[in-house]
C-alpha cells in the first residue's frame, strides 16, 4: 500500500513538471529535465523492489 501511495505522489508529480517544462523558459528546461529524470529513475527502483523474484 505504501508503494503504491509514494508511487502515486511521483507521477502526480511528474505530470507537474511536465507542465512546468512546458511553459518555463528555455534556462529553466534543463534543470526540470533533471528533476523529471530523477523522479523517472526512483520509479523504476520502486517498481523493480515491488516485482515479483524471476
Amino acid at each position: 500500500m505504501q508503494t503504491e501511495c509514494e508511487s502515486y505522489v511521483m507521477v502526480r508529480e511528474l505530470h507537474h513538471l511536465n507542465e512546468e517544462y512546458q511553459l518555463a523558459p528555455t534556462q529553466l528546461k534543463s534543470i526540470i529535465l533533471t528533476d523529471i529524470r530523477l523522479i523517472e529513475d526512483a520509479l523504476d527502483l520502486l517498481k523493480a523492489n515491488t516485482s515479483p523474484p524471476m
